[in-house]
């Protein structure tokens, strides 16, 4: 299983940014955000080469199902194996906002 990439925040980025004028190290700087001190270093060189804070924004569509409702259509399958895609795509999109089609399921 790979690592989770938990992303940091714009309001962390922004006080790690304003923090090295303070005089305090990286390694300060990261066990006060709770943060791994590469990731610290990371953003503050990206803060002094190209006086960005946020993330590029990113290509591709992104994902229409969410890690629990993929859960809930596994757990769905799993009860009752011989059931059809049609009816749990039907089942999931009236308990849920997210409409998917059986070809999703």
């Amino acid at each position: 299983m790979g690592r989770s990439r938990k992303e940091i925040t714009n309001s962390i980025r922004k006080f790690i940014s304003l923090v090295p004028n303070n005089g305090k190290s990286i390694r300060n700087i990261a066990e006060l955000v709770n943060s791994f001190h590469s990731t610290v270093q990371y953003v503050i060189k990206r803060f002094k080469t190209e006086n960005r804070i946020k993330n590029k924004v990113r290509t591709g569509r992104s994902r229409k199902l969410t890690k629990r409702d993929e859960r809930f259509i596994i757990r769905k399958f799993v009860k009752n194996p011989r059931s059809s895609a049609v009816k749990v795509s039907a089942e999931f999109n009236a308990k849920f906002s997210t409409l998917i089609s059986p070809e999703t399921v």
